[in-house]
């Protein structure tokens, strides 16, 4: 699990609905990212910076729509499967 703090504390996981290999999963430390089924783990913090997540939702028909929030109630939004975050407005 190369990438990941420890020790790890998981708030939130969210699987993606047609790959299923790739996951996100919210810490207090932040999101981080696998697409290989968990072997390696990549913090991901464009938009969001190290913040705590604690939910994560996939949209199922559109994979690409992925939504987090934050210990301090702020919802973010990507559109691009989980790359690249900003506050909706």
């Amino acid at each position: 699990m190369g990438g990941l703090p420890t020790p790890l504390a998981v708030q939130a996981v969210a699987s993606h609905p047609k790959a299923a290999r790739t996951i996100l999963i919210g810490t207090p430390e932040g999101l981080f990212r696998t697409t290989d089924g968990g072997e390696k783990w990549t913090a991901v913090t464009q938009g969001l910076g190290k913040v705590s997540i604690t939910g994560l939702a996939i949209h199922l028909q559109d994979p690409q729509l992925v939504l987090a929030a934050t210990a301090e109630g702020t919802i973010y939004k990507s559109q691009d499967g989980g790359q690249r975050w900003q506050q909706p407005k």
